[in-house]
């Protein structure tokens, strides 16, 4: 006997009617996040000649392996602390990229601190000083971050990943421009 089909469940019923095929693609997923951490791999020669450019120096973390990697740039007249380093940077989860998993389903441009965890004082002063910045252009801070926020590819068909990471040098060279002077301005302050 066949069910008469609701309307209102066209979609779970589109599913139902596909759900071989539909969970065949899926299971691309993990390859299709794993060209994306290719792709943003790759970005460290672009991010060193923006740094150049700039007239910042270069700054990796864990670009090889990690839960995180992380290239970007940072200023020689920051301070080098204990704690750690402060820095613009593109970041990832290579574990959760395109919704693999719980966690970042992109690639963000961020402001980390390192020592967030060692320094919460310095933190909480950098995140303050950052506030503006997020409500301008609609960041959120977080731990290690004063400011961060997605790179998300643009609308269209399909995610290309080379496109998905020059939006991200993009961004990044934004961000600098427009966080390095809050950092400048922090540090002039008395914030060693």
């Amino acid at each position: 006997m066949s069910e008469i089909r609701d309307d209102a469940d066209a979609r779970a019923w589109f599913y139902l009617d596909h759900q071989r095929d539909i969970e065949t693609w899926a299971d691309l997923r993990e390859e299709g996040s794993e060209l994306v951490h290719r792709h943003l791999l790759a970005l460290a020669p672009a991010v060193e000649e923006l740094a150049a450019e700039l007239g910042a120096e270069p700054y990796d973390a864990d670009l090889d392996r990690g839960e995180r990697p992380r290239v970007g740039m940072r200023r020689v007249s920051w301070p080098r602390r204990d704690a750690g380093l402060v820095a613009v940077v593109i970041e990832w989860r290579p574990d959760s990229l395109l919704g693999i998993g719980r966690g970042d389903p992109w690639p963000y441009v961020a402001v980390r601190d390192d020592g967030a965890q060692a320094d919460p004082t310095h933190m909480r002063g950098l995140t303050a000083a950052f506030s503006p910045l997020r409500s301008q252009l609609g960041g959120q801070t977080h731990t290690w971050w004063a400011f961060w926020s997605y790179v998300e590819p643009v609308e269209g068909p399909g995610i290309d990943p080379a496109a998905l990471a020059r939006d991200c040098v993009v961004r990044l060279r934004d961000l600098w421009v427009r966080s390095a002077p809050v950092v400048d301005e922090f540090y002039a302050g008395s914030h060693p």
